[in-house]
């Protein structure tokens, strides 16, 4: 094997293992090495194994609680799968957005660990959305919703990266991701979201991939407006809202 080979082999393993630790929440075997820079290609991947784990309990939980019970419990999996970093993201993005129009009142807002009504308020409001709307897709269609969400959102996260410059000036793990995510890290994702959710919910999927695409551009331009680029927290809270859009999508009927 040549020795450039072996040097992009090693970098996308470690890339993947940087996103599995980054986006699960459970200890992940292998080096140690940090490698955000080749991590944002093997987010929407992990967001799909996230979502096959979720689907898979979807089924098992469906077959001894009632769906409602069902969706809920999903919706924790989902959560906590990721130790609530993306929720952490959007609590922090609602208090700075929503505090302020000054950009940088508003990122010194969301660099406060303390959580503002508005955070709460936005952390409530988007479980409640996707709870609500993996009950209402009923006991025959919830796994469709736990495998769709995840991807969705992990997509959101390389589209915001691609499309946004980073906003702060100091630098972060945020920067990492806006630096590195280019054109085929960002269209190879959106074609995998196309083709996942109309595979798997058919007219539904469709539809929640095109509602998940159009709310994370939205959120994108809000950002740039106001913030002028994205941070770590922003591309949290993208993810969150890319998530809650899918689930709104997979519930239209026309």
């Amino acid at each position: 094997m040549k020795q450039g080979d072996k040097e992009s082999r090693d970098s996308a393993l470690k890339g993947l293992l940087t996103a599995l630790r980054l986006l699960i929440a459970v200890p992940i075997p292998g080096p140690r090495e940090w490698e955000p820079r080749h991590a944002v290609r093997w987010l929407p991947a992990v967001g799909l194994l996230i979502g096959v784990g979720g689907a898979a309990l979807a089924v098992l939980l469906g077959w001894v609680l009632p769906v409602a019970v069902t969706a809920v419990l999903i919706v924790t999996f989902l959560t906590f799968i990721s130790g609530c970093l993306h929720l952490d993201g959007l609590a922090d993005t609602a208090d700075g957005l929503m505090g302020t129009d000054d950009p940088e009142e508003a990122m010194a807002i969301m660099r406060d660990s303390r959580i503002g009504s508005m955070g709460v308020a936005a952390v409530v409001c988007v479980l409640a959305v996707k709870a609500a709307a993996l009950f209402a897709l009923g006991p025959g269609g919830l796994w469709r919703g736990a495998l769709a969400l995840p991807l969705a959102g992990r997509v959101g996260i390389v589209l915001a990266a691609w499309f946004l410059p980073y906003a702060r000036t100091e630098g972060g793990l945020g920067a990492e991701f806006c630096e590195t995510s280019g054109r085929w890290e960002t269209l190879l994702p959106v074609l995998l979201l196309a083709i996942v959710l109309p595979l798997t919910a058919g007219h539904r999927g469709m539809m929640a991939a095109a509602v998940s695409v159009g709310g994370t551009i939205g959120f994108i331009m809000l950002q740039n407006r106001q913030l002028g680029g994205a941070t770590g927290d922003t591309l949290g809270a993208t993810c969150e809202v890319a998530e809650a859009c899918a689930a709104i999508g997979l519930c239209i009927t026309l």
